[in-house]
């Protein structure tokens, strides 16, 4: 195994890592804007209740 092979496993690992992050945050920010968005007086636009 050498340098450049041993380097190019962890920049995958790195890439790897950099997007389960990224996906993550979006995954939070995105349940965070429903949340507030359907527990405020907005809500009634989204679901009409009876």
């Amino acid at each position: 195994m050498g340098r450049d092979e041993s380097y190019f496993r962890a920049k995958k690992r790195v890439d790897n890592l950099k997007t389960f992050y990224m996906h993550l945050t979006i995954y939070i920010l995105v349940n965070l804007m429903l949340f507030y968005f359907l527990s405020s007086e907005l809500a009634i636009f989204y679901f009409i209740k009876k």
